[in-house]
Formats: structure tokens, sequence, C-alpha cells
């Protein structure tokens, strides 16, 4: 993400957050798990400084973003968390419009012990779940499931080779930098096959054409006369150093300058090493804990517009948000994520309001046969247990390594977000624009596919995740 987004005013090299509209009446406090508790106060927490820096209560200016003041960041609404950082700004709506339009993308190899499968609604409009195309899967390295596939979306994949090991029906374009075997099995695709290799496998059913290299084998029954055009299918995820948004040094800035002194009894250490059944409640706001970990059951209660910022990793047996009404939550993880239970970030007909962010390079699921929430981390394996796991929402990882089969709901309205965001001053890729068109340096219309960020496509002048698939 190389471009420069909302508020170019902003003038410290700091990431702050806005996140999403709230109530700021009185709000509940920490408890369980040793925590003290108290009554809440909607205080601000200090003066604004030309709308970039706050007080942290003894007097030091520091960055909060959003204005400054709790007040003021809980009077305020749209996506929005607020990332400065190396002189750029950039809201985390359209962060979100980039890292999660696909309901997977992998920076390294999706290598599983059983089988994928994708479909996608819009809990944004009011959608059930449903058959809808958009559920698309993007993987940079190897692509290997050992089981069937079955995709309500696109197949992007940047890796030297596609091993399908059982029946695969893919409901978009499929493009592979390098081989596809699917030696014994069935392989049908509604678009374009790309292969910049060979194709060798039982049988191929396209409703497009077959694009390979010049003197590339082509060997499955059924597969049409190939044009002999391919060029290199080039990574779909974003996994550049300089495109990661470092989500430690965020947690570490914020350890030092949040709100938790603006309410009554709020306690940093409450959940170190919380008991079976203790819960936080969380209010509008930016908090950190200085842990979350411990035996049992988890539950964080938000009651408004929230971020909350980890130190350290995350250790559960069960973890479980719970949203009011019109409340929000972006979780910042410094290290890794290990659940052994239960994940259920918000709820799973809703999974678009819950955003956790996670710096550690595990995401370790192993007891959890339901998911739900939006996961972005770029360094990490996710591991799952072998009787598989359903996750509502979507994941941008470093690799997926499943013992069982995996399926995904993608919500599509969490890329909505990226529309709330002000326009950026300018752009050099569908990138800067989360997603959109970028025409001679500003976000705009599109004209052809090609304008947009796969595996958006142009639709009426705007890039759009696809169509229903009956």
């Amino acid at each position: 993400m190389s471009s420069r987004f909302a508020r170019p005013s902003a003038r410290l090299a700091l990431f702050a957050l806005l996140l999403s509209a709230c109530d700021c009446g009185s709000s509940p406090t920490p408890s369980g798990g040793g925590g003290s508790s108290g009554t809440s106060t909607d205080a601000s927490i200090g003066t604004l400084d030309g709308g970039d820096a706050a007080s942290n209560g003894s007097g030091a200016v520091v960055p909060m973003g959003d204005g400054g003041t709790r007040t003021e960041y809980c009077e305020g609404s749209g996506p929005p968390v607020l990332v400065e950082g190396d002189g750029r700004t950039l809201c985390t709506g359209q962060l979100a419009g980039t890292v999660f339009r696909r309901a997977i993308c992998t920076c390294g190899p999706f290598s599983a012990n059983g089988g994928l499968r994708t479909r996608s609604f819009d809990s944004a409009v009011g959608m059930s779940m449903d058959l809808a195309g958009g559920a698309s899967v993007g993987v940079n390295g190897l692509f290997n499931p050992n089981g069937a596939v079955d995709l309500g979306g696109s197949l992007e994949i940047g890796g030297s080779q596609a091993v399908l090991n059982g029946d695969t029906s893919v409901h978009g374009k499929l493009a592979v930098d390098g081989e596809i075997s699917f030696a014994g099995k069935a392989l049908v695709v509604d678009g374009d096959v790309v292969a910049n290799g060979k194709v060798q496998g039982g049988s191929l059913s396209t409703t497009g054409a077959l694009h390979v290299p010049p003197g590339a084998v082509v060997s499955a029954a059924g597969a049409p006369t190939p044009v002999y055009d391919a060029t290199p299918v080039a990574d779909p995820c974003e996994c550049g150093a300089s495109t990661f948004l470092d989500v430690a040094a965020l947690v570490r800035t914020y350890a030092e300058h949040n709100d938790d002194a603006s309410v009554t009894g709020w306690n940093p250490g409450v959940a170190t090493n919380f008991s079976d059944g203790d819960s936080l409640d969380v209010p509008c706001g930016r908090f950190h804990l200085e842990g979350l970990a411990g035996t049992g059951a988890f539950t964080i209660r938000v009651h408004g517009r929230a971020a909350l910022f980890v130190e350290g990793s995350v250790n559960v047996g069960s973890l479980s948000v719970v949203l009011d009404p019109g409340a929000e939550l972006d979780l910042f993880v410094e290290g890794s994520v290990t659940a052994i239970s239960t994940l259920m970030l918000g709820s799973s007909d809703a999974p678009r309001k819950v955003r956790l962010y996670v710096g550690g390079t595990t995401l370790n699921l192993q007891g959890a046969s339901v998911a739900a929430g939006n996961v972005y981390a770029p360094h990490a394996n996710l591991t799952t247990g072998g009787s598989g796991l359903v996750l509502h929402g979507s994941l941008f990882v470093g690799s997926v390594n499943p013992n069982g089969d995996l399926e995904i709901h993608y919500d599509r309205g969490v890329t909505a977000s990226a529309s709330e965001c002000e326009p950026p001053q300018g752009c050099t890729s569908c990138l800067d624009c989360g997603g959109q068109a970028c025409n001679a340096g500003a976000c705009g219309s599109c004209a052809t596919d090609a304008d947009c960020c796969s595996p958006y496509v142009c639709r009426q002048g705007s890039c759009t995740l696809g169509v229903a698939i009956e």
C-alpha cells in the first residue's frame, strides 16, 4: 500500500486509529480475572494539538489520530482507522478494502490435509448466506489441497504449481504461474484457464479459453484447443515488506498512548492470567491490555467504537467477542494467537464488524470447528484441527496448513468500508483506491476489468466482486 490516503494534514509518523460509529454514553469497565471495576467516565483525555495529538493526562502530547480526545473519537463515524507511518496516512477502511477482498489470501503455500470450499454473502445489506460469487482465493505459493475444492469465486496462484488431489470447481477464472496437475480428477472452471506451464489431469471443462505458453503440454479429456499466449501470473496477494502493516509497532505505540486513564477502573493487566468464564467490557475508545492468556473461555463485550491493543501473544481456551448494536472492534495483537477450542470474533451473521490484526508467526485454531472474524496475519501460519474449520469472514495469512477441510463464508460487506474513507489525494494503482480504478493519478470509474484490482471486475463503471452463481 504505497499511497497517501485520508487526512494528509496529519504530521506525526505514528499509527493512529478511527473505527466506526459509537454511542458514548455510560460505558462498562473490565471485570473478572481479579481486575477492578468501576463507573466509567466520558471525559476526554486531554486537549487537542492541531488535531493531530492529545494529552495522556500527564500533560505529554501523544499521537491519537482522530482529533485526539476520547470524546471526539467517540463522536466520530465512518471506518476508520487512520494509520500514519513513514510520512504516509492511510484510512484503514482502504486497508480492509485491499487486504480483505478475497475469502483467503496467502503470502506462501496453501497445503491442506483436506478440501477447501468458499461461498460469500453481504451482511452490510442484510443478506443471509447464499451462493453469490466473490469468494475468491489467492495463493502466492504452492496450492496443494488434499481433497475436493469448490470455490465461489476465482483462484489465482502465483506459485509454480497447482496440485489438485480432488475434484475441483472454480466459479471464476483459474490462473496459475506454473503447471496444473489433477491426475484422475475433474476440473470445472466457469471462466478462462491460464497456466504458465503444462496442464495434465483427468478431465477439464471450462466456459472460457485455455491459455498456455507456446509448446506447453495439454493432456486432459474435454480440454479445449489451447491458445498459446499465456504470460506469467503475478502474485495475487500484496506481501512485499513495504506493504505490511507493522502490527507489533502499532501495539507498542498504543501501550503508551491510549484512553485507559479516562475510564475509572480500567486495568490493563486484567486478562494476563484469566480464569474460565471471565470477561472484559470495552467502552468506546482506544485501550490496551498487557496480555491476554488463561484457561477456559474469555469474553470481550464491546459497547461502541473501539480499538484494543494487546501486548505479547494471545493464548486462550476460547475467545469470544460480543458486540452491542452499532459497535465494532479492531483487535491488534503484538504476537501470535492460539485458541484451543473457539475463536468467535463477533457474529457469524456479520463478521465484517470485527478485524483481527496479528503481528506474530502463529495462528493456531487446532480445536476450533467454527470461527468468525476477518484476520490479517501476514507472517503467520494457520493451523486447524482434523475435524475441519468453518470460518465466517476472511483470511490474509502467511501460509495455510489445515489438518482437515476448510470452509470460508466470506462477508463481502467488509470491503464496503473503503468507500467511507476520504478520497486519496492521488494514486498510482488500484491498490491506492481500495481496489477501485486509478485513472491518470485519480481514483475513479473503471472501463475494463484490467482497471480493477483482481479479483474485482468492472461492472457499469465500478469494480465489484462478481455475480451470483445459480
